[in-house]
């Protein structure tokens, strides 16, 4: 048995005008305890697939687009990535809260959210 779910992690006090970098490891649950929480884990082969990283106004469907990560170290068949900002995005970025999340496609064309969570930014304090 094996079972997929987003996991959601807030990115809280993300700095206006820096760089921002999140490593992924996209992993799946193979085991769980009695109480249905996962013991074991494994890396899910992305080798195929697409990712789509998105940063909006809110969490409907229509929300209005306001920045995409730049996915980077790649690495499909380990299943891991990095969500990437660069400062110059951050920095002319018009909001403050956002909600975020990444979308897997499978080479077979399934589609499954595997994190997502809220986008603070907070105004920096030293800036050029």
């Amino acid at each position: 048995m094996s079972s997929t779910f987003p996991g959601k992690f807030d990115l809280l006090n993300v700095y206006r005008g820096d760089t921002f970098n999140l490593d992924i490891v996209y992993n799946t649950a193979t085991a769980w305890d009695s109480s249905g929480n996962p013991t074991a884990w494994s890396v899910v082969n992305m080798t195929g697939g697409t990712l789509l990283a998105q940063v909006r106004d809110g969490t409907a469907y229509n929300a209005n687009l306001l920045t995409t990560f730049t996915i980077a170290n790649y690495v499909p068949a380990s299943g891991s990535f990095t969500l990437h900002l660069d400062p110059s995005t951050l920095a002319t970025a018009t909001w403050t809260s956002a909600y975020y999340d990444v979308q897997f496609t499978d080479s077979n064309g399934n589609v499954q959210t595997i994190i997502y969570g809220a986008f603070d930014l907070t105004d920096d304090v030293s800036h050029p």
